[in-house]
């Protein structure tokens, strides 16, 4: 699945990334005028899922623009779910008994239904795609077709490998935004560097093999090892000043001794995130043609804090006040 990700293959899709971008841009004009507080955590989550569907998927899933979309809710209620079985392992056995209602919370049944309602968007979008492909109709070369395609996988397989894609592009690149542009605003050294370039522009888990003790805490022999990018790069042994939000310290990639070691935001190895380039590609447009029209004041008591397990996401929600941009930053 390599290849769809690739940087030469996301290009020719720069135009979907573009038209998200436009109707983002779109609804962002809708509430320039400071009037009302924005979460932009919530304002990003659609963008992303709206493009993960058009590119990957070839549907429109109009999420920016309908209040009332059932996509939001279901993702967090399915990451919900996803979440309490890594916080709360049991066994196979004993999950059984959580099919039957009787056992479940109303949490649970929420999680459930959310679960089924993805499950059953991602098996029409591929039954249909099925049938045009059957019908030798013309059909995008995206993700799905890359998936019918490659001829080993089963309806089943390309369900959970659709869900994976459609719901871990939308979220992680979400936060990821969110989180930027927070820093963004409390730095605005940096936004002022930012559009002055816009301006010019425009794997398996490790187990640990013997049992060791490690800062007083005993390690038995077969424990999941996993190492978090936050503690790496909030460590003022590695960096100077971690707490500050300098992107420039990685202007000069090239002198940073073993980076891809201490900063690995999608990972390292053969089983890095596939999906790396198309985030990069997706936030970089993302926040350059927010920025080139509109500016974003944060709420005074928006913090740093972080929520969330799996992945970390701004507690407080990023809430801004939007106004169009009064000055021209788009290189005319």
């Amino acid at each position: 699945m390599n290849p769809a990700f690739h940087r030469k293959y996301l290009k020719d899709f720069m135009t979907n990334f573009n038209n998200v971008s436009d109707r983002l841009l779109n609804r962002m004009g809708e509430v320039a005028d400071g009037a009302k507080p924005v979460s932009m955590v919530k304002e990003f989550a659609k963008a992303t899922l709206d493009t993960i569907s058009k590119v990957g998927f070839d549907m429109n899933t109009t999420t920016i623009e309908d209040p009332d979309s059932p996509f939001p809710s279901a993702i967090r209620h399915y990451l919900d779910g996803v979440l309490a079985n890594f916080q709360i392992p049991i066994s196979s056995q004993l999950l059984g008994i959580f099919q039957f209602k009787l056992f479940q919370t109303d949490s649970q049944r929420v999680q459930i239904n959310a679960a089924r309602f993805l499950q059953k968007f991602a098996s029409d979008c591929i039954t249909t795609r099925m049938k045009d492909i059957a019908e030798n109709k013309d059909v995008p070369n995206d993700l799905l077709n890359l998936l019918i395609n490659d001829g080993s996988l089963t309806k089943e397989e390309i369900v959970d490998e659709f869900l994976t894609i459609f719901i871990s592009s939308q979220e992680t690149t979400a936060n990821a935004l969110a989180f930027t542009l927070y820093e963004i605003l409390r730095n605005p050294h940096v936004e002022a560097k930012l559009l002055n370039e816009i301006k010019d522009v425009l794997a398996p888990t490790r187990e640990v093999l013997q049992e060791i003790t490690v800062g007083g805490y005993r390690i038995p022999k077969g424990t999941g090892v996993a190492s978090r990018s936050m503690f790496f790069s909030r460590n003022p042994e590695i960096w100077k000043d971690p707490e500050v939000f300098d992107p420039e310290r990685f202007a000069d990639a090239g002198n940073i001794p073993n980076l891809s070691m201490i900063h690995f935001p999608f990972s390292i190895g053969l089983h890095n995130c596939i999906g790396q380039t198309f985030s990069k590609f997706e936030s970089k447009v993302f926040l350059a043609r927010l920025f080139q029209k509109f500016q974003f004041k944060l709420l005074p008591n928006q913090t740093d804090q972080m929520v969330g397990w799996m992945n970390l996401m701004p507690r407080d929600g990023v809430m801004c006040k939007v106004y169009r941009r009064t000055g021209r930053y788009d290189g005319e």
